[in-house]
This record gives structure tokens, sequence and C-alpha cells, in this order.
């Protein structure tokens, strides 16, 4: 296993491998690179530093690749904020805007496919709002379910994790836990789920662009 402490350090960075070496490498990408070059598995030090010319270059453009892909994975998942904007659910029928709330996280729909029941509602309402009929509150079945609030209570637990949240199922009328896990940039997962999270559902959510 490779860990690199301190990627966004100004001076140095300390890189150890899986058998507890520690290097340490000045803090700027051609430099991490050439670390990395000496201790990554598969990667012959002594190879590496006989290659001349454009061979040397294309393994550095390998490396710094990788490297400007860590690093921005890194300073993505430490920032709370990372989630907030709007994003597709899985069935890409609605969109859900994540925003701060009272120093947490909530989550409201702003758009949907189809905001209106269709002809073929077998309660006659043609052409009406969607409302949230499926509620076990009776108050709440007449609100609209266009601008509901989804998920509400989410905190920031550190790297690319948000938990300790609630999330409404309309289609159910059903109400669960929540935590979400920002894979990437542009993919959230989200688990909903009673009790403990091994017991529920997880959807995919992806960023609206």
């Amino acid at each position: 296993m490779l860990m690199i402490k301190n990627p966004l350090a100004r001076t140095q960075t300390s890189i150890k491998t899986g058998g507890g070496k520690y290097y340490q490498a000045p803090c700027s990408p051609l430099n991490i690179m050439i670390t990395l070059a000496k201790v990554l598995p598969g990667v012959n030090k002594i190879s590496f530093f006989s290659l001349h010319g454009g061979s040397r270059m294309k393994v550095l453009i390998i490396l710094g690749t990788g490297i400007i892909t860590l690093l921005a994975s890194l300073v993505q998942a430490q920032n709370p904020e990372a989630i907030l904007g709007r994003w597709w659910n899985q069935e890409k029928d609605a969109q859900i805007e994540i925003f701060p709330c009272n120093g947490k996280y909530c989550g409201k729909i702003i758009w949907l496919k189809e905001p209106n029941y269709p002809a073929t509602d077998p309660k006659g309402r043609e052409g009406k709002p969607k409302v949230d009929s499926e509620n076990p509150d009776p108050y709440k079945r007449e609100r609209p379910i266009l601008g509901m609030d989804l998920v509400w209570g989410l905190t920031h637990s550190g790297g690319n994790l948000w938990e300790n949240g609630t999330i409404y199922d309309p289609r159910e009328g059903k109400t669960y836990k929540c935590k979400m896990t920002l894979e990437k940039a542009d993919h959230l997962k989200v688990r909903g789920f009673i009790g403990l999270s091994l017991i529920g559902k997880t959807t995919n959510w992806s960023r609206v662009n």
C-alpha cells in the first residue's frame, strides 16, 4: 500500500511504501513524480533513470497524470461543500439541489420530468401538479412534490462522506436515515437505510452539467 502524507504541503511531502519506509520529496509535481518512480511497485528505478529523452518523458507524463488526478481527488475529498449543486436522481426523472442549511446539508426537488399527472391517472388528476399522496401524514398529502425537501440534516464526516442525515421517498411515502459518498466529483452514492446501514438501498446520483 502506498501512502502520501501532506501532498498539499508547501515544502515537503512524505511518501510511505507498503514496507513501512518513508521517502521525502520536495513539494513539486516533478519531484514527487521522480520519487514515485523510485518506490512504486513494478517500476525499476535503475532502468527508469537509465532511460533517455522521449522514453523518460513518457513515463513522467504517465506518472504526472496520476499525481494530478490524486491531488485533485484529495482536494475534492477534503471540501465539505463538494456535494453542493444540482444532481440527477438515478432514474433521471428528477433533479435535486443540495444546499447548506443551518450548518448542515439539505436537498430539495427542483425539477421533475413530469411535474403534472398524466391523462391516465386513475384518480382523475390529469394536468394537476403531482402531490405527496403517499405521505403517512394526511396533512402533507396535498403538498406539491416539486420544491419538496427530500434530504436534510447531513453532516460532513471527513473525506468523501456525509452522514447522519434523513431522506424521504415520495414514491413510497417512507423516510430513511441517509448517508452520501462522493465517489467522484460528478458521482454521488446515496444510501437510505433503517437502523444499520447494511439494511437499506443505494442509488447513484450524477451531477447536472
